[in-house]
């Protein structure tokens, strides 16, 4: 059965793309590697991974290739530290297939909460971000924490169904991967693009989307909540200030300059209104998937501003490492040449039968501990309630 084996899985329109009979996988840490599917350890320094990146551009030849970049790697970039985390896994499938869609479950999955950031335990994170801020160490600061839900007995497939047996509840970016050497799914219901790729008459278009700003929303979206969420002065700031952070990494790939070419629009998730911005930029078809990592990742929409500073002031405040969440999945698949920033996403351990689920928000002066507090929750209870009744 595919299910049981090692898999990617993401939305196209109506139906189910499935990449199977993985062909390699490797998962990477700093200084060795782990083969997914026989389990073998070797050394393996990361400079020979990014030699094998630079080596992959974004035409259409790429095929059946994923990779899960995690934030851990977005500091290496950034903090040129040294890391025991896992970084990055890199699958290369031999067979696709469509599937419609899935058996229904009959009922949603039963998720018990085991464990939450408290609300004393916010606010002194909180603090110390406005800290930073009021001393100019940077302008905005994304923060973020984890909650463990614990499960019964699911299969993997019973995942995928309930997060997304309605199509208009599939984000953009949806997408999952089981491991079974770990009996570990990541599972995604990101709406965002850190890029996405496009090549054409000896040019290559890439573009990203940062999302900043957040507003419930349970239905369809009014004129009124489109205006209380894009005339306030605190989202306005954020977006603004992310989408020129993101203008300037995309600059620095090759020289032509990036262009805003939607500075606000909205995007409406699963209870939620987002606001989101449009950059793109045009660059040589011999730029390599390495160029855009390192100019790019980690987003700076789940990171903040200046990104150097702000990765090492949330790896102190945090204390905790993110793993999938915050990180992104690069899906190369023909046309198909995508990234997407992992948010309402979560990591899935079979064996001991435990989800954890990251969400949290942009901070800067004009925040209140309230209003961030309620919108981490938002977040939280965005993907949590689309996939599962709470116990």
């Amino acid at each position: 059965m595919i299910f049981r084996e090692l898999h990617t899985i993401y939305p196209v329109g109506d139906q189910f793309q499935i990449l199977h009979e993985a062909k390699s996988a490797f998962a990477y840490y700093q200084d060795h590697r782990v083969d997914l599917i026989t389990g073998e350890k070797t050394i393996a320094p990361l400079g020979q991974w990014f030699h094998e990146l630079s080596k992959r551009t974004f035409d259409s030849t790429q095929k059946k290739r994923v990779t899960h970049v995690f934030y851990e790697l977005g500091e290496l970039i950034e903090l040129k530290s040294f890391s025991n985390e896992l970084l990055a896994i890199d699958i290369e499938y031999k067979r696709e297939l469509v599937v419609k869609k899935f058996s229904p479950i009959g009922k949603a999955l039963k998720l018990s909460e085991v464990s939450s950031v408290s609300k004393s335990r916010y606010k002194k994170a909180f603090d110390r971000v406005q800290d930073s801020l009021q001393r100019g160490d940077c302008y905005q600061i994304n923060l973020t924490f984890p909650s463990v839900y614990s499960f019964s007995e699911y299969k993997v497939e019973e995942f995928y169904s309930s997060l997304w047996k309605n199509k208009e509840a599939r984000a953009p970016y949806a997408h999952a991967t089981f491991i079974p050497l770990w009996n570990k799914l990541y599972l995604s219901n990101s709406p965002e693009c850190l890029f996405q790729a496009r090549s054409f008459e000896h040019k290559l278009s890439l573009w990203s989307m940062p999302i900043k700003g957040s507003l419930k929303c349970e239905g369809a979206v009014t004129d009124e909540q489109w205006h209380k969420l894009s005339s306030c002065q605190k989202n306005q700031g954020e977006l603004y200030m992310i989408t020129d952070l993101i203008r300037n990494d995309l600059s620095r790939i090759s020289s032509p300059y990036s262009k805003v070419i939607k500075k606000k629009a909205p995007l409406k998730v699963p209870n939620i209104l987002h606001q989101y911005s449009l950059i793109a930029v045009e660059l040589s078809p011999k730029t390599n998937l390495l160029d855009v990592l390192v100019a790019l990742f980690p987003g700076g929409s789940i990171t903040g501003a200046p990104k150097k500073k702000v990765v090492s002031l949330i790896k102190d405040i945090e204390g905790e490492k993110r793993g999938f969440y915050t990180g992104s999945t690069i899906i190369q698949n023909g046309s198909l040449q995508a990234a997407s920033i992992n948010i309402r996403s979560s990591e899935i351990c079979f064996n001991s039968k435990t989800l954890i689920y990251s969400a949290g928000g942009g901070i800067t002066l004009k925040s209140d501990l309230e209003g961030e507090y309620d919108e981490m929750n938002l977040k939280k209870y965005s993907f949590i309630n689309t996939l599962s009744d709470l116990i």
